[in-house]
Parts: C-alpha cells; structure tokens; sequence
C-alpha cells in the first residue's frame, strides 16, 4: 500500500524498494508484481519492467493492463514485434482500447509497417477524437506515405489543441519542406524554436531548408546553433561542411567534415567530401591515409566518394603551387 502511495507521488525509486520488500514475503502476488512493474516503467527501467509484467502475465495471463504495460515497456526497448503481440492481445480483450490502438500504431510505424499505422489510430481517433497524441503519430505516419496536405491537417489540429507543441511545429515545417512550400517550412521552424530554443534538430531542420534555398550563410548560422547545443551532431557537420562549400569557405568545411568523420566515418561520402575540401585549399594532411580510405571503401562497395569529386581542385591547387604558393604537396614533411 505504501508503494503504491509512492508511486503516485513520483517517488518511484522508493516505491521500488517498499514493492520489492512485499515481493520477498510474496514473490507471487499479482497485485505487487504489476506495482514493481509500473514502478521500473516510469523509472525507465524497462528490463526490470518486462520482467515484472511477465511474471504477472504468468499468473493471470489476461490482465488488460498487465499487457498495454508490458508492450510499452517492450515498445520502449525497441522491441516492436513483442510490444504488437501484447497490444493485439490487450485489444482482443478490449476493443476500444485507445490507448493500445494508438500504441500499437505507433510500434507499426517504427517497423515501417504504414498501413497497419494508419488504420490502427484513425481507429483509436474514432473511438476518442480529441486524443491527440494519436493524431500526431498518425500525421507522421501520412508523412512517412508522403501524404503531406493530409500530414499537415493532422499537425494543424494537434496545434488546435496545443499551439506551443513544438514537435508538432517540427514535423509541420518538414512536410512543408517535403511539398515545396519552403517559407511555410522555415515559419514553422522558426515558431518551434521560439518554443524550444535548445533543440538542436529545430536549427538543423531549419539550417538544411536554408541550404536547399541557396542561403548558405544564414544555413551556417543555423548549423553553428545545432552545434553549440550538441557538439557531436554529425548531420549538423556535415550540412555545415556542404554550406562552406557553397560559400568557397573551403577550410571551414575540412574542419567540419573531419569534426563529423571523428565522430562517425562511416557516413556515405564523407570521406570524399573531405578529401575534395582539403584539396581546394591544397591541405595534403593525411593525404596517403585518405586515398587508402577511398580506395579500401570503393574496392568493398562503400559509398565513399562521388566520382570525379576533387580532380578539378587538384589541378586548380597544382596551378596556384606552381605560381609560388606555400601549399604543401603530397608526401612533404
């Protein structure tokens, strides 16, 4: 009782150890077990969660609540396919479920199971039209089918609802984006970031819709926030290293490019794009460690390098070094 009272409180690690302390005197009550259960999911202690639910679920293998928790938990480790059978059985025994219909939408979505997606929470949306969380994930799931006029009606009702939802914000400027309507795009980013200022996916969004119009600076400047938000965003990298380019900022975008390489190198092409930009300002740093990278990646099938990416700025760097620049050259010290 006391862990209970705990529970509701959000004093969840000390719920834990008043349940755990009843599950040694009674290692079989139900009750309790599905208490230590609830406890470790809102801890997000999802192993521990599924353990409980499961022991549970052995006792009374038809508790409604029991499975809709137990798939979350599942859901929340990324196991899809175990979190579907446990909202199939949740709805089998309770076929307006909502909450499990829009859930296991949700499980669907994430295995790129579309269809399934959108019929499970148009279905959840008949049985409770204002649950918004549903209404959300099924306009993602209309987005995943690039269907963006019906994605973007679903973001404007979660907005309806809650105007400040800045994820909805989010996916409402990237289906713009996706439609070509790029002011409306960079109006819900901008509107997103006023609401949360340190996401750093808000600036990158909107830096890679500036980059596709040609407006490089203001792009850097949207991937510098990115940045200074998450040091290690390597998508923020290497749009930045593309935006330098645009620029003729050539140093810059090495600097970015190897920044994002030291964190991931098996990005397709980023080898290739940094080698092109070192070749631009004729940086030959590593220059027998790069061509071995391209070659290693090209002779395994690897999307490292674009064909004829930097042949021309060899041959520009080659000209300036002939006129007396001080540029180093392959295999000096």
């Amino acid at each position: 009782m006391l862990g209970a009272v705990m529970l509701q409180r959000g004093q969840f690690d000390e719920a834990i150890v008043l349940i755990s302390g009843a599950l040694q005197t009674r290692p079989d009550s139900f009750h309790a077990l599905c208490d230590a259960g609830f406890a470790f999911l809102l801890a997000h202690r999802m192993d521990e969660a599924v353990q409980h639910y499961g022991k549970a679920l052995a006792i009374q293998s038809d508790d409604i609540d029991a499975r809709f928790q137990r798939g979350n938990a599942l859901a929340a480790l990324g196991r899809f396919d175990e979190a579907l059978t446990d909202y199939d059985r949740s709805i089998a025994l309770k076929p307006d479920f909502a909450d499990a219909l829009a859930n296991r939408g949700k499980a669907a979505l994430a295995l790129n199971r579309v269809d399934e997606a959108i019929a499970n929470l148009e279905r959840a949306l008949v049985i409770r039209p204002d649950f918004v969380e549903a209404l959300h994930d099924l306009g993602r799931a209309l987005a995943a089918q690039q269907r963006y006029d019906e994605a973007v009606v679903c973001f404007d009702g979660v907005l309806a609802f809650h105007p400040n939802a800045y994820d909805a914000l989010n996916d409402r400027g990237n289906a713009f984006r996706a439609m070509g309507r790029h002011d409306a795009a960079i109006a819900s980013y901008d509107a997103a970031i006023l609401v949360s200022p340190e996401d750093p996916a808000l600036y990158y969004n909107r830096g890679a819709m500036r980059l596709a119009l040609n407006l490089a600076e203001r792009a850097i400047e949207d991937f510098d926030k990115a940045l200074t938000i998450k040091p290690d965003y390597v998508k923020a990298l290497v749009a930045r290293g593309h935006a330098c380019i645009d620029v003729k900022r050539y140093s810059d975008a090495a600097e970015s490019y190897s920044q994002a390489y030291s964190h991931d190198p098996n990005v397709p092409f980023l080898i290739g794009y940094l080698a092109n930009a070192r070749a631009h300002v004729c940086d030959w740093s590593d220059y027998e460690g790069t061509v071995h990278r391209i070659m290693e990646g090209t002779r395994s099938g690897r999307p490292v390098c674009v064909p004829f990416a930097f042949g021309p700025s060899i041959q520009r760097c080659g000209d300036k070094s002939r006129v007396g620049d001080s540029a180093r050259t392959p295999g000096s010290g």
